[in-house]
């Protein structure tokens, strides 16, 4: 019987100014920078990756710009608060959260946080560049219509495991875990190298997540999970 080598990712997900001390501030978002560093320091990874959101100044989900958009139910685009969730008829797209405006390319909220440790090895993969498509995922934008490039980068190193870590706990390391899952992937989320905003989808996601196959670890666990791989 053949027996597959297992080859191991660290996936850093956004940690990024914005989602630190920013426009879009994560509750203990900057403890998660200490966790990363120390993941990547005691794990024997083949392969890290490194994802930013890299928005342009007119993407959807910045709610100041849903005027700029046709909405849906002939709702007023000047009318649209932050954080709320609209629906748009050009493009079509439904139930999108609309945020303040965060990580814009070339900015400082989009750079990753100073003591992030990268490292020129480290895969860089940024996310929701086009104007019309959300990405939470550093696999796809919210609706798969596009992907990154980070699938064909893992397989193209034969990485079997990723283990997922980052901001937002609920929201892009989430998706980004479910994404990785869903593409053959053995997927670990290392909960306390994440931080969240809402208790209730944290919950939700984690239950979704754990269903789909995904394995809830803490970051001291990691070490040992590699070694038993190798």
């Amino acid at each position: 019987m053949e027996v597959i080598k297992r080859k191991s990712a660290l996936i850093i997900v956004d940690v990024q100014n914005d989602f630190i001390s920013g426009s879009l501030a994560v509750p203990g978002g900057e403890k998660v920078v200490d966790v990363c560093n120390h993941l990547r320091d005691r794990g024997d990874f083949s392969m890290v990756v490194v994802t930013q959101d890299w928005h342009p100044s007119t993407h959807i989900s910045f709610a100041r710009n849903a005027q700029n958009f046709v909405l849906a139910d002939e709702v007023d685009g000047a009318a649209v608060c932050e954080f709320s969730t609209v629906s748009f008829s050009d493009p079509p797209l439904d139930g999108v959260s609309v945020f303040p405006v965060h990580c814009v390319a070339d900015t400082w909220g989009a750079e990753l946080h100073k003591d992030l440790q990268v490292r020129s090895s480290d895969v860089t993969v940024r996310k929701g560049s086009h104007t019309e498509r959300e990405s939470f995922s550093a696999f796809a934008d919210n609706t798969q219509l596009s992907e990154t490039h980070l699938a064909n980068t893992l397989r193209h190193a034969s990485i079997t495991d990723v283990f997922v870590c980052g901001l937002a706990y609920d929201v892009c390391v989430s998706w980004t875990a479910r994404d990785a899952v869903r593409r053959g992937f053995r997927t670990f989320f290392v909960e306390d190298a994440a931080a969240g905003v809402e208790a209730g989808e944290m919950s939700r996601m984690k239950q979704e997540l754990a269903q789909l196959g995904v394995s809830f670890v803490q970051s001291d666990e990691v070490p040992g999970l590699l070694a038993e791989a190798a």
